[in-house]
C-alpha cells in the first residue's frame, strides 16, 4: 500500500433513524485513510462509495476497521487529483 490519509474534516453529515451519513474529501495520492467521525458507538454496518470528477478514474473503497470515533478504509487506487469524495453511511 502507498500513502495513508487521516480525514477529519466533514463536508456533509446527516443523522437519520439510527444512521449517520456523510462525505469527506479524499487526499491525492493516498490509497488508505482514516475517517474521524463522532459516531458515539461502533456501527454494525458501513456502506462506502467514491465519487470522482467527470472523466476521472473509477476507485472502489474497502472498509478495514470500525470504531466509535470513525473507520479505516483502503482504496483500489490513490486519487490522482483533487475532486474525489468518500461517501459513507453508518448503520447502528
Amino acid at each position: 500500500m502507498g500513502s495513508h490519509a487521516f480525514l477529519s474534516m466533514e463536508s456533509y453529515r446527516k443523522a437519520v433513524d439510527g444512521r449517520i451519513s456523510g462525505t469527506v474529501d479524499l487526499v491525492v495520492d493516498a490509497d488508505t485513510g482514516t475517517a474521524t467521525v463522532a459516531l458515539g458507538d461502533v456501527p454494525t454496518r458501513v456502506l462506502l462509495g467514491v465519487e470522482g470528477p467527470d472523466g476521472g478514474v473509477v476507485i472502489y473503497p474497502v472498509l478495514t476497521d470500525t470504531r466509535s470515533d470513525g473507520f479505516d478504509f483502503e482504496l483500489s487506487a490513490a486519487p490522482p487529483a483533487t475532486g474525489y469524495k468518500l461517501h459513507y453511511i453508518c448503520d447502528f
